[in-house]
Order: C-alpha cells, then sequence, then structure tokens
C-alpha cells in the first residue's frame, strides 16, 4: 500500500504523456491540412485572375475594334433557376459612366423595362 500513490503517478503519468502526444498528432495533421488548404487556395485564385485578365483583355479589343463606350458581359444567375442577370465584367472608355452597379440581380421580370428605358435613354442623347 505504501507504493500506491507513486503507482498511480506514474500511471496518470503515461497517460498524460499519451493524450498529450495524440493531441500533438492531430495538431500537426490539422496544420497540413490548412497548409493544403491555402495552397489550393493560392492556385484558384492565380487561376481566377489569369481568367478574369483574359476576359478583361477581349472586352478591351471588342471596346476599340468597335469604337463603343462600354462593353460588358451580362450573365443570368442562379445556375439552374436563372431569375436575375448581373453584369460581372466591363470595359468602358474614360469618363464613361459604369453600367455595372445599375445591372447587379435585375430580375428576369424587368428585363425588357430595363432594355426599354435603355433604348429611350440612348436615342434621347443622339449619337456622339
Amino acid at each position: 500500500m505504501e507504493y500506491l500513490p507513486a503507482i498511480l503517478s506514474a500511471i496518470g503519468t503515461i497517460i498524460a504523456a499519451y493524450f498529450a502526444y495524440n493531441q500533438y498528432t492531430k495538431n500537426k495533421l490539422t496544420d497540413l491540412k490548412v497548409e493544403q488548404m491555402q495552397r489550393d487556395n493560392e492556385v484558384k485564385r492565380k487561376r481566377r485572375s489569369d481568367n478574369s485578365a483574359l476576359v478583361h483583355g477581349e472586352l478591351w479589343e471588342v471596346l476599340h475594334s468597335l469604337k463603343a463606350d462600354r462593353v460588358y458581359i451580362v450573365q443570368p444567375h442562379p445556375l439552374g433557376n436563372e431569375s436575375m442577370v448581373s453584369v460581372y465584367f466591363e470595359s468602358k472608355r474614360k469618363g464613361v459612366e459604369s453600367m455595372k452597379p445599375r445591372v447587379q440581380n435585375l430580375k428576369m421580370c424587368d428585363v425588357a423595362k430595363f432594355c426599354s428605358e435603355l433604348v429611350h435613354l440612348t436615342f434621347e442623347k443622339g449619337p456622339r
């Protein structure tokens, strides 16, 4: 009985060491997963940036070849239930107002009215 406290202390130390090692390995695995996610996100960011640069480059070419004031891409969303349209990419000449803030989450039922208003505004101001 005199060795019981020493035995319990030794068992407690072994159990604590086991849990500490187990937690350390879990922390290392978590660190590796976080690093992998960061690398994957960086690759995705670079790919998106490259793709966006290509799209903007093509829009600039169209803008200058057509001698237009602005060129933009209107995309329907959400996928599978296209109920709205938004401008995602836009290129414009210096001093020309952007259409992007005006055509965000425009409901499909309002597209015809918007186009009609756009035509009236275009013909009111006349050609440049």
